[in-house]
């Protein structure tokens, strides 16, 4: 039994229409039907607070209606030759600096009297200073700086569940955008025979 078999469903994806075809695109092949179309920019802007797709990506979200148990992988779709990304991958590329570490710190000054140590030695007076400097969580006066992760948090709340399912799932797919202007073509690889649609 491979890995794939042994993986169960979890995941939160979107909660499917009653249909494939309630998609612009669609298909039936034996054990199961597919649709799918590209997301528009208000529906990405309610999403995410910001049209992501205008970043270098299209963002598809497809349904998938199983007629019995089967697996669901991101990764058996393809967008004209293009693989889907990870959530991680597009996240870094809409947020490509990282935040840098919190720097601390300490300082301090004052006069000193002049006096006597203890084995009767005089020592001079005077003005003294000293400094110190830390990075890292967790040090001097300034709290770390923790990286805003709402956005890879939607994107992977959205993503296509993957893993073993029989009921119907949908969710988005994320893909670079092609060289060309669409219409593009989905293609799904997973089933007995290739499923291709064309989306405007």
């Amino acid at each position: 039994m491979g890995l794939k078999s042994l993986l169960v469903l979890l995941a939160f994806g979107l909660r499917p229409p009653a249909s494939s075809v309630d998609y612009v695109a669609h298909d039936t092949v034996p054990g199961l039907s597919i649709g799918a179309q590209t997301v528009k920019s208000d529906d990405l802007k309610r999403r995410f607070n910001e049209d992501i797709s205008r970043k270098g990506f299209v963002i598809v979200e497809v349904g998938i209606y199983p007629d019995s148990a089967m697996e669901v992988y991101a990764d058996d779709f393809r967008l004209e030759s293009a693989r889907p990304l990870t959530p991680q991958m597009v996240d870094a590329k809409l947020h490509p600096k990282r935040p840098d570490l919190p720097v601390g710190g300490s300082a301090t000054i004052g006069y000193e009297s002049a006096r006597d140590n203890v084995n009767g030695a005089r020592r001079q007076g005077g003005f003294y200073g000293g400094a110190s400097v830390a990075t890292g969580v967790g040090v001097g006066p300034t709290a770390p700086r923790q990286r805003d992760t709402r956005t890879l948090d939607r994107l992977e709340d959205l993503e296509l569940p993957q893993g073993r399912t029989a009921q119907p799932v949908a969710g988005y797919l994320y893909f670079p955008k092609p060289a060309k202007k669409g219409p593009y073509q989905l293609t799904y690889l997973g089933a007995t025979e290739q499923i291709k649609l064309t989306l405007p």
